[in-house]
């Protein structure tokens, strides 16, 4: 079975796909404009360059469509695109499909469990955006904007399909809504957010095998939040805390961070 594992450049986010043949990594580089094409080997960890595609300036996020067959990634340079690209079933290699506006620079892209609809937060904007998906996995022209607080840095479906999460890093906010399967539109769920303490800085989110819970990583704070997830309305509940940061590092709070990790 092959597997698709990407890497979103400075992001740092990863997850595999699971498609047919060997395992590749994709990675993106926003300097160069690059999407680096690894082949991975599952015994040893090593990574192999297998080949490079021209993207465009400021590639940055991406993401890999359901059914392992598209990747789209996100420019950050204006005027702000998404491109798709096919994923050869065999090599891996990336042949371009379709380029379409986006509504604003993204920190993050992903889809929907149906690869219907293309999710985007914008940390800049303040904001989250909706695209329709063809049936060939290209992205449309329409887009629906939905303003945040400051800096949203992540969005992602449940397993289920049914509920739509987004780390509102500035505010301290987890947003949260109902997801409309016909349009893609999204229903707040109760105020729409959910508040974590001051300086957590909730970025990425992931969830538990069974949909019941969500992990929130918090930027600001080195913590994993956990929530659990209403299955009937999908709103969440504060349910842990955790210490995200191995005391074997010796990190403090407040530590001066290098001014040339710059990962937003």
């Amino acid at each position: 079975m092959r597997k698709v594992l990407l890497l979103a450049a400075a992001v740092g986010c990863s997850f595999g796909l699971p498609v047919q043949a060997s395992t590749f990594a994709y990675i993106s580089s926003p300097a160069d404009g690059l999407i680096s094409q690894y082949r991975l080997d599952e015994q040893s960890g090593a990574l192999s360059l297998v080949e490079q595609t021209k993207a465009g300036d400021q590639v940055n996020p991406m993401a890999i469509s359901p059914d392992g067959k598209a990747l789209f990634a996100a420019l950050r340079s204006k005027p702000y695109q998404v491109l798709s690209f096919s994923i050869e079933p065999a090599t891996g290699h990336l042949k371009p499909l379709s380029q379409a506006p986006l509504a604003e620079s993204l920190a993050y892209l992903s889809t929907d469990r149906s690869g219907r609809f293309l999710f985007g937060a914008s940390y800049g904007a303040d904001l989250l955006s909706v695209q329709p998906i063809d049936a060939q996995h290209r992205p449309s022209d329409s887009i629906e904007t939905y303003k945040t607080g400051m800096h949203a840095h992540s969005v992602r479906t449940d397993p289920s399909n049914r509920f739509v999460y987004a780390g509102n890093l500035g505010v301290d906010r987890v947003l949260q809504y109902r997801l409309e399967p016909k349009d893609g539109k999204l229903v707040p769920i109760g105020e729409g957010f959910v508040a974590v303490p001051d300086n957590t800085g909730p970025r990425h989110l992931a969830f538990s095998s069974d949909g019941r819970f969500m992990y929130v990583v918090g930027e600001m704070s080195g913590t994993v939040t956990a929530f659990s997830i209403n299955e009937k309305s999908g709103a969440l509940k504060q349910v842990s805390q955790a210490d995200g940061i191995p005391a074997r590092l010796k990190l403090a709070p407040g530590q001066a961070r290098d001014a040339r990790n710059n990962d937003l």
